[in-house]
């Protein structure tokens, strides 16, 4: 059997076992959950298995995303002069979207990044397989730190993400 078909299998017997005890069908002995929990190598076992998510709900983020940058992140910019906590708390979230659109980073390596974790390319590059000749500052990379048990390692991403993260950086209070 698969690890999740285990899982399942123990869920319903569990279950099973605790209609019996609250019925009063059979007398209380045992504690069906802890006799019947699922084991942690069980768990372990179970790859992540994620959705794909269809193209009418991946433009509506991406509408979303776009129009807090355009829209709200623009005149929040032009309001920062206040510096009030609110529209610094409101400009922090304008760039999180960003960074989750846009980034394709999961949320444990987002919640890691630090200040400074954009990179620039500044030399030009050939490109092996075309022999094509990137200009410099064409790419940027986000730096993504250590976890416990992952190396640190960077990612290319789109500009729009790094001028968010820079100008948020500019921002924030120290």
């Amino acid at each position: 059997m698969m690890p999740r078909s285990k899982v399942s299998l123990l869920a319903s017997i569990l279950t099973f076992f605790n209609d019996l005890q609250e019925w009063e069908w059979i007398p209380r002995r045992f504690n069906p959950a802890r006799a019947l929990a699922i084991p942690r190598t069980l768990c372990n076992l179970i790859a992540p298995d994620p959705r794909i998510i269809a193209d009418d709900i991946w433009a509506k983020l991406l509408h979303a995303g776009l129009h807090i940058t355009s829209r709200t992140c623009r005149s929040l910019l032009i309001k920062i002069t206040h510096q009030s906590p609110w529209l610094r708390f409101r400009w922090r979230w304008c760039v999180l979207a960003i960074v989750w659109l846009f980034s394709g980073l999961r949320c444990d390596e987002i919640v890691r990044l630090r200040v400074g974790c954009i990179r620039w390319q500044r030399e030009e590059a050939q490109i092996a397989a075309t022999h094509e000749v990137l200009p410099s500052n064409a790419v940027c990379y986000l730096h993504v730190p250590t976890k416990k048990t992952g190396a640190a390692f960077s990612k290319p991403v789109d500009p729009i993400v790094s001028h968010a993260i820079a100008s948020w950086e500019k921002m924030r209070p120290a």
